[in-house]
Parts: C-alpha cells; sequence; structure tokens
C-alpha cells in the first residue's frame, strides 16, 4: 500500500473526471473487461473470478474508497504478483480515466442502474 500511495502521489486527476460521458464509458469498459473477476451487482461471480487467487477486489462495493489516482494507476500499471493486468499497455489514458471515473462514481451502484449506465452505445467520443 505504501508503494501505491507513492507512484499515485504524482498522478493528477483530469478536472473534467465525472462527466456523465466518461462515467458512462468507463461503465461499458467495465462491463466488457472488469465484471468477470471483480463481479456486477447482483451477479454472480464467474468462473474465471472464482478462480483468481488471491481473489479479485469487488470494485463497485459501497464500502469502496476506489480514490481516483490510485485506481488510475493500478489499472494503468496492474498489480505484480496478482491476476490485475497493466491496462496501460493496450488502453489509451482516456479509457482507463473513464474507468476511474465509474469506479468512483460506481461504488454502491444498484444492478438496474450499473444495467443502465452500462448498456451499449454508440461511440460519441470525437
Amino acid at each position: 500500500m505504501q508503494s501505491l500511495h507513492r507512484h499515485a502521489a504524482s498522478i493528477h486527476v483530469p478536472t473534467d473526471l465525472m462527466t456523465v460521458a466518461n462515467v458512462e464509458a468507463g461503465a461499458r469498459f467495465y462491463r466488457g473487461t472488469c465484471a468477470a473477476c471483480h463481479g456486477a451487482p447482483e451477479q454472480t461471480l464467474n468462473p474465471i473470478g472464482q478462480g483468481i487467487l488471491p481473489i479479485a477486489p469487488e470494485l463497485l462495493s459501497a464500502t469502496r474508497r476506489n480514490n481516483p489516482q490510485m485506481m488510475f494507476w493500478v489499472i494503468k500499471n496492474g498489480v505484480k504478483m496478482t491476476a490485475m493486468p497493466a491496462f496501460g499497455k493496450t488502453q489509451d489514458d482516456q479509457t482507463i480515466w473513464d474507468l476511474t471515473a465509474f469506479l468512483y462514481k460506481g461504488r454502491g451502484i444498484s444492478a438496474q442502474d450499473f444495467d443502465k449506465l452500462s448498456a451499449s452505445k454508440p461511440n460519441t467520443r470525437p
């Protein structure tokens, strides 16, 4: 944790992080990429997520803090000796910030709200 705090301290959170477009894009990315390991509201964890050791944290739990700086760093760089990959190798920073926005906003989200936010929509990014 100390290492994570040290690395994340230099990350600057965008001022427009919590826009509706960012949160929705992050929810769609979460549904397609993260839910298999981290779960989704009122859904049974799939066999992939059940087989990971150590088990992946429930990122949408109401008790999570999901600090944007730390979440961005973890998503971008991954966590060694766990199943958490470094998405910075395959995703741009905007996608990672979108996911970060959703993880911060989505703590304690209901299944119905998750379904609405993560519903497929045409790409509205410029």
